[in-house]
């Protein structure tokens, strides 16, 4: 072995293996999370508008940890899209450098 090299245990490196990886069905997936994610943050501050609204004071909604949570969600799945799509990009660009007839491995000279 390499000295510096990252392997999967089965032989191959992690670069290859993450090159085997549905990307773009794993941006997909965080896609409809973040959409659910998003509709619940803005339904709780229409809710939470309103209360405030009838009643005249503060229902403690905007102020809970349940909006923290809701906006750390919202921030995490947002990075995480944007890296699985770049991650599928990467796997595009590399699956056209990479030879038809070399079975299937990267072209590193290119």
């Amino acid at each position: 072995m390499k000295k510096g090299r990252v392997t999967d245990g089965n032989g191959g490196t992690a670069l290859q293996t993450a090159r085997k990886l549905p990307w773009g069905i794993f941006a997909g997936v965080g896609g409809i999370v973040w959409s659910v994610v998003t509709v619940a943050l803005v339904a709780v501050n229409v809710i939470s508008s309103a209360m405030i609204a009838s009643a005249g004071s503060d229902d403690g909604l905007s102020k809970s940890g349940w909006m923290a949570a809701l906006w750390g969600a919202e921030v995490v799945l947002t990075v995480l899209i944007l890296a699985f799509i770049g991650m599928y990009v990467w796997k595009t660009v590399m699956s056209k450098r990479a030879k038809p007839d070399d079975g299937g491995h990267v072209n590193e000279s290119v």
